[in-house]
């Protein structure tokens, strides 16, 4: 499986002292040389980061090559973004991981399947690698990480009817949070 990763996901899972959850879920997980470079910028994410790369899960894909589509996207995008999503293209990933909404709508624009730190969530739920949805995005929120209101109450929502329909770990919350 080809998963192609932003840096979003990557250094909030860190902050929350999930990053395992990407290595559980995917087995490997490819970033481009900018997203690399973001996830440098501060040390403690640095440090926890470089440790997983020397572990061998996490690659840094240097074959990104400057584009047509990446000069395009790097007009409204962060080049982590717009190299993620050239690079999962170039690929053709299974999954891209981002979760900003422009990258988002132009990654699913040129039909790349893509997956956000909540979708995350969900998949590590169904494999029953994290006890609750709602507590990890408590812990999201509490390092920074944005989630609007309506989209927290869906997911508690989905989870909590879930748990008492099954009484065992969520067996489809994936409506929707892959595309």
């Amino acid at each position: 499986m080809v998963v192609v990763s932003d840096t979003t996901t990557i250094s909030n899972l860190i902050q929350i002292e999930e990053l395992h959850l990407l290595k559980l879920l995917f087995e490997e997980i490819l970033v481009p040389e900018a997203v690399y470079q973001e996830l440098s910028i501060l040390s403690d994410i640095k440090q926890a980061f470089d440790k997983e790369i020397r572990s061998g899960w996490i690659k840094v894909n240097d074959s990104f090559h400057n584009s047509d589509l990446f000069n395009e996207l790097s007009k409204t995008l962060h080049n982590g973004e717009a190299e993620a999503i050239v690079l999962a293209v170039q690929l053709d990933a299974d999954y891209l991981i981002i979760d900003e909404k422009d990258g988002r709508k132009l990654a699913l624009s040129l039909e790349v399947t893509i997956i956000g730190t909540i979708g995350i969530l969900i998949k590590a739920k169904q494999k029953g690698l994290i006890e609750s949805i709602q507590t990890k995005m408590d812990e999201l929120r509490d390092v920074g990480f944005w989630i609007s209101n309506s989209l927290y109450n869906k997911v508690v929502a989905i989870e909590r009817e879930y748990a008492l329909i099954t009484k065992s770990p969520i067996k489809s919350l994936d409506r929707g949070w892959t595309h």
